[in-house]
């Protein structure tokens, strides 16, 4: 993704971190056949994606 966006890997550590973050506990809902709390995976999605969009500019 860094060399996509022409950036260094390490500016877009913590968008990696919290999609990853939302992605497991989506998974582990599923997993154990539960609900996913829907508005934690919202807001880590939101702080991804801003610091994504922050450290492409």
């Amino acid at each position: 993704m860094a060399e996509f966006y022409k950036t260094d890997e390490v500016r877009l550590k913590e968008y990696a971190h919290n999609r990853a973050e939302a992605m497991v506990l989506q998974d582990k809902a599923e997993e154990s056949k539960m609900e996913a709390d829907w508005s934690k995976i919202e807001e880590l999605l939101k702080i991804s994606f801003n610091s994504l969009h922050r450290n492409i500019q």
